[in-house]
């Protein structure tokens, strides 16, 4: 009890403040913004009518039956060897009402495949039932189904809020209203996250074994003036069904390997595409499905196991002879089998490959190579006004698809898009040196930089034989370096072929180049195709920024393609290349002329935060946070911190544990660039969370900042605000009637344009934002969330708007406007360039290859080691290295 205690001490050192911040409501919206020109839209969000009615609300426990659990009475007894499958899940609950209609009545409910169930019927507070059916491998089994009754859920409570306000909204009727929604959809359709996929959906080859196919999205929520139903089109890779031997042969992109075997290195690379699929055994009666754990390092012929009589066979003799009837001879007997782990991990079985097949609709969670996500993006392309049409569509197949237990729960959509009106403020003037310059259409163009770099030494290595081609990069560098007014620019220092994938090779001919070991060197790197996913460039960035062997150099990396084409290799190229060379060396491309209203007025500071997690599956990896803090009034200069995180049972921790030293850091960064001033205003833009964290973001994140700042003074007491920004939404707008001019070519939305009512919250302060130029598909707007401010007079719509325009045009790689503020963007990427860090160092390690095989969630996992694998050489860390 005192070590639990002690644990929840330090996890909470200040549960008071935290405790306070609870209290507080999220900040209510102002005003609607006033500034600029109003446009008319048309969103993809689709109204809703809830009855008054109640719905109860039930806990669900499936599990597999044994002799005792079927003798269990409802007392309180725990289930064991819980159903994961959500189809198989919905499958026992639809064979449950069908068995026990003298129990439950004709009332069918609405299920989400996992814990929770919705009816109109109030039934018992707890019952336990035995239903029969099919498992996940096809057999016959028994099972054990617990429902629970855990909440009555009145309708009329949203209703009441619409009509005068007079409650609050309930959650719980948002969350039943989801699941009475997609309940129908996903006992018809694949489901995937929220999205559902049907069967029968067009197919597009991906390459290398996936495929992409297209579904439905839908989200209730609850709107001003409204609820309403998000309904979008989505896309996902699924791993291409059918024999698991032609599906390695695309994986390969050929088919020597049936003759030759597998080397290792390929071995190890599909072991890992492979791991949790699931194949169905052509050799069995019933179709039985198994899940692949790994291949094996030896073929089916080499594989020796004991039968029941102490003879001893191999596997691919044992199907021979058991299943030769049914199979024939094997026809790859020297390939490699895969590896099934029982759940207990008490046993192993191995399955020749040929007897194995990919089970239909089975979604692919891993990362794409860069050759598929080429791909994805290019069938992906909608223009706005095809995409509203298509959720049009899409709401009409929901309609049909959950007739009976939409009317049923009292649920009717309309299937008219919601109409609503934004407005398109100003773009910022741009400031380069003392020349100021338009916005147009979130773009301008800029012949130097606002502050040069000093580029005194710097070399070229060719990594993937471009021959001459490289002294031409060279030399357009060295003369377009000088018109953008890079300081101290000379000539390279060397040009050198290394054609290798050895970064420490590469990276070791760069140390014999330079000249003055105390100021950093450039080297620009020509890698060959593919180097992306063959992790060179991974190696290239732990090596450069993380590791004293390697210290003071800056890589800048550019593909051999772009080198090779001559339609490529263009000023345009190059000035590109030294806008990222030239942030990650201290300069300062651009800057805006003004700072925006209030903003202006006292010292302010502009921190950045983002969390990224590990992939789906990985429970070895940790999550990495990365905050960015500015050092100028521009603000156009950050410096960076990073931080490895996972607590004791949990991967994937969601706010930002280390961020009160990591903050403290940052404002001594602040400090020491502006004469020892504390900055009186701090605005916190924050990445990557969802709205259902904001309350443990802020109440962690807050009190984090509020002690960084008394760490530094104990009086030291600035204004906080923090402003969320999501990306990850479903929200799409369209431009309609004469305003349809403003999109030009791609039909877009414009930068510059907010949503700020209709389909914003009803009470919290939030809106809708395009600050990008969109040129293919459909532009998606940031959702930007203002949860917490310290300000005495609130911050307003046209403020807050200003505020994140003017931001998105400082961002250091481009001379256009993006879609997030610059320093979101910055933490972003700094997170994402220190797991590439870890990636580089685990690559081809024995720790790596054992997280991959053994399966052993149980392994030791030495933050430390992941901490030092992130630690970015400290004059980088003032600098965008990550650019």
């Amino acid at each position: 009890m005192q070590r639990s205690q002690a644990r929840a001490a330090k996890d909470h050192p200040d549960a008071a403040a935290e405790e306070a911040l609870d209290d507080l409501p999220l900040c209510k919206r102002p005003f609607k913004g006033t500034r600029g020109r109003e446009i008319r839209l048309q969103s993809n969000l689709f109204q809703v009518v809830l009855t008054d009615i109640v719905w109860y609300m039930y806990d669900v426990e499936i599990s597999t039956a044994n002799e005792q659990m079927v003798e269990l009475s409802t007392a309180g007894a725990k289930l064991k060897d819980r159903i994961q499958s959500r189809r198989l899940n919905r499958e026992i609950i639809w064979n449950l009402f069908k068995k026990h209609q003298d129990k439950l009545g004709d009332a069918w409910p609405a299920y989400d495949g996992r814990k929770t169930l919705i009816s109109t019927k109030n039934f018992f507070d707890e019952h336990i039932f035995t239903v029969s059916g099919r498992n996940e491998h096809g057999r016959s089994r028994q099972f054990i189904v617990r429902l629970r009754r855990t909440k009555r859920i009145d309708v009329a409570s949203v209703n009441t809020f619409y009509s005068d306000r007079s409650c609050p909204l309930s959650p719980e009727v948002l969350q039943a209203a989801n699941i009475v929604i997609d309940s129908a959809l996903g006992g018809l359709f694949t489901a995937v996250n929220r999205s559902y996929y049907a069967e029968k959906s067009a197919i597009h080859p991906l390459g290398s074994g996936k495929i992409l196919r297209s579904g439905i999205y839908t989200s209730l929520i609850f709107a001003q003036w409204k609820p309403l139903l998000v309904v979008d089109k989505s896309n996902t890779a699924f791993y291409q069904g059918g024999s698991l031997v032609d599906y390695i042969a695309d994986f390969l992109g050929d088919r020597r390997f049936l003759t030759s075997g597998l080397p290792m290195h390929k071995l190890n690379l599909i072991s890992k595409d492979l791991r949790g699929l699931m194949v169905r055994l052509s050799h069995t009666s019933n179709g039985r499905c198994v899940k692949i754990h790994s291949l094996t390092d030896r073929a089916a012929n080499s594989i020796d196991f004991q039968l029941s009589d102490n003879e001893t066979t191999t596997v691919a003799k044992y199907f021979e002879e058991r299943y030769g009837q049914k199979l024939g001879k094997l026809k790859y007997p020297h390939l490699p089998c895969v590896k099934v782990v029982k759940s207990n991990g008490t046993k192993q079985d191995f399955y020749p490959l040929e007897v194995c097949e990919i089970k239909e609709n089975q979604p692919y969670r891993r990362k794409l190579d860069s050759n598929q996500t080429r791909e994805m993006i290019k069938k992906c392309q909608e223009r706005p006004d095809e995409r509203i049409k298509q959720a049009v569509d899409n709401v009409r197949t929901v309609q049909q698809a959950s007739m009976q237990t939409l009317k049923q729960h009292g649920i009717s959509i309309d299937n008219k898009p919601i109409e609503t009106s934004g407005r398109i403020i100003d773009s910022p003037v741009i400031l380069v040196k003392d020349k100021k310059i338009r916005v147009s259409e979130g773009s301008w163009r800029q012949d130097a930089f606002h502050v040069g770099a000093h580029l005194d030494q710097w070399c070229v290595v060719d990594a993937s034989s471009v021959g001459h081609l490289s002294r031409k990069l060279a030399d357009m560098m060295y003369s377009e370096a000088r018109k953008m007014g890079v300081q101290s620019v000379k000539e390279a220092l060397a040009i050198m072929q290394c054609p290798t994938d050895s970064a420490e090779m590469i990276l070791s001919k760069v140390k014999s180049a330079i000249l003055n070991r105390g100021r950093p060197m450039m080297a620009i790197i020509i890698l060959p195709e593919g180097a992306l996913d063959r992790q060179l460039y991974s190696q290239l960035k732990r090596l450069s920024e993380t590791t004293e062997k390697c210290r003071g150099i800056i890589t800048q990396c550019v593909l051999d393609s772009n080198v090779r084409n001559p339609k490529k290799l263009t000023p345009m190229l190059i000035n590109n290349l030294l806008k990222k060379m030239n942030a990650k060396l201290g300069g300062i491309n651009n800057a805006i002329a003004t700072v925006p209203g209030r903003f202006s007025k006292s010292d302010f500071m502009i921190l950045g935060a983002d969390v990224s997690h590990p992939g789906v599956g990985d429970i070895m990896s940790p999550s990495i946070a990365a905050v960015v803090g500015s050092l100028d009034a521009i603000p156009s200069k950050y410096a960076t911190e990073i931080r490895v995180q996972k607590s004791e049972t949990n991967n994937r921790i969601e706010y930002i544990m280390d961020l009160e030293e990591m903050a403290r850091i940052l404002l001594e960064h602040y400090m020491k660039a502006n004469q020892n001033k504390f900055p009186k205003h701090i605005y916190y833009l924050r990445d990557g969370v969802s709205s259902g964290q904001f309350d443990e973001v802020r109440r962690r994140e807050i009190t984090a900042l509020r002690n960084a700042c008394k760490n530094l003074h104990p009086e030291y007491q600035p204004k906080i605000t923090v402003i969320i920004a999501q990306k990850r939404h479903h929200v799409r707008f369209n431009l309609i009637g004469s305003d349809k001019r403003l999109g030009g070519r791609s039909g877009n939305v414009p930068p510059g344009t907010y949503i700020d009512r209709d389909v914003v919250h009803p009470e919290n302060f939030d809106l809708y934002m395009y600050s990008h130029q969109g040129i293919l598909g459909t532009s998606r707007p940031t959702h930007y969330h203002l949860i917490h401010s310290d300000e005495e007079e609130p911050i307003s719509t046209d403020e807050l708007t200003e505020l994140i325009y003017h931001l998105c045009h400082c961002y250091a790689r481009t001379t256009k406007s993006v879609s997030i503020p610059a320093p979101v963007y910055y933490a972003h990427l700094a997170a994402f360039r220190a797991k590439e860090h870890v990636k580089g160092e685990l690559q081809f390690t024995s720790f790596e290859r054992q997280s991959v095989s053994s399966g052993d969630s149980e392994m030791c996992f030495d933050l430390a080691m992941y901490q030092e694998m992130c630690k970015v050489d400290e004059r980088f860390r003032k600098w965008l290295y990550f650019v």
